[in-house]
């Protein structure tokens, strides 16, 4: 199959810009849709890679054109056709466990989501999308691969406004964890909570605050609620983590109750609708 001048090589395709940038596989069956976010991606200084036959992947790897070790995150559109997107998504999860996934789709069912969520993706985003909330949440993504010392109170403002949004498109719920600390076992957590985070799910979020660590469950209900409130104890335990009060929360139980208590790690000035 021989390369052409402008990049194509069969269905794969590259958009490259000067200077050392992350790259993006594009796994999306619909032509128009790969453009699209082929632009998006340009615009926020990735480099790009396509492919609009995914059966590549189960045939060849895609080994003769790119290595996928050497991606960055793959958009992943669910939506594929005759093929079946989890199918493809199973691959990857097997391959490549370390690879970022973001997924897109139509299909809000919430047993598709957790599916997926089951199969390793890092995020699960409904279509329609805005433009720059989907840069914003790859963003976050590659982001949550590197340590960030600093306190992240926007952060969880936004991914706590997104994950109420999610819950209530899908009828679902999520969990919050607040660990209250003081300034030496924010120091110790500080120093371990990225080894902490490979003990949970790709879609679970961590967050550093001035009064303690927070972290978000998507997609976990009241049974699961005890389950990874039990699991963060233990691994904090484990490490050697102190901390002065554990407490979780359910969305949407808990919410109105979070409000008028004034919990320490919810930031009013996100713009959460009830």
């Amino acid at each position: 199959m021989s390369r052409d001048p402008k990049g194509e090589t069969g269905n794969l395709k590259t958009s490259t810009k000067e200077g050392p940038s992350l790259t993006v596989l594009v796994i999306n069956s619909s032509a128009f849709m790969r453009n699209r976010l082929r632009q998006i991606l340009k615009e926020a200084h990735f480099v790009v890679f396509e492919v609009g036959d995914a059966s590549l992947l189960f045939d060849q790897g895609l080994s003769r054109f790119i290595r996928l070790d050497s991606m960055s995150l793959v958009i992943l559109d669910l939506d594929l056709g005759p093929i079946d997107g989890l199918a493809v998504l199973r691959v990857l999860s097997r391959q490549f466990p370390a690879l970022p996934v973001v997924v897109l789709s139509r299909d809000n069912r919430k047993g598709r989501i957790i599916k997926s969520v089951e199969l390793g993706v890092s995020d699960y985003v409904l279509k329609p999308f805005d433009e720059k909330g989907l840069v914003e949440r790859i963003k976050a993504v590659l982001n949550k691969q590197e340590p960030s010392p600093v306190f992240e109170n926007g952060k969880l403002c936004r991914f706590f406004d997104e994950e109420v949004e999610r819950s209530q498109r899908i009828r679902g719920s999520f969990v919050i964890l607040a660990l209250t600390m003081d300034e030496r076992e924010l120091t110790n957590y500080v120093a371990l909570r990225h080894d902490l985070a490979r003990f949970f799910r790709r879609i679970d979020h961590q967050f550093l605050l001035p009064g303690g660590a927070v972290f978000l469950f998507p997609l976990t209900n009241e049974s699961g609620e005890a389950v990874v409130k039990d699991k963060v104890l233990r691994l904090l335990t484990e490490k050697g983590l102190g901390y002065q009060a554990a407490t979780s929360f359910l969305y949407p139980r808990d919410f109105t109750i979070a409000i008028r208590e004034k919990t320490w790690w919810y930031d009013r000035r996100c713009s959460v609708k009830q």
